[in-house]
């Protein structure tokens, strides 16, 4: 049975601070700000999975994050992760 992880970094919070983050470093020059989010996020997320088996994410997790609420305006990226979320084939 795989385990399961709770993960304090997919708090709405959390997300809108680290996009705030993103904006003001100036590491990021020249890339949009909402893809470094998506990557970032979608990568850490696969991470946990794979290495948890199961993320839990709340409902204001998932409605009120600035990464879920992106994914749904790239429609092809959030396709793949929801898929992903919710274990389903592409």
């Amino acid at each position: 049975m795989p385990g399961r992880y709770f993960g304090g970094q997919y708090d709405s919070v959390q997300q809108a601070a680290y996009l705030e983050n993103i904006i003001k470093n100036d590491k990021y020059v020249g890339k949009l700000p909402y893809q470094v989010l998506l990557d970032h996020y979608t990568a850490r997320l696969r991470l946990d999975m794979l290495l948890g088996g199961l993320v839990i994410i709340t409902g204001a997790m998932f409605f009120d994050g600035i990464y879920f609420q992106t994914l749904f305006l790239h429609k092809e990226s959030g396709y793949s992760v929801v898929c992903m979320l919710w274990n389903t084939p592409l």
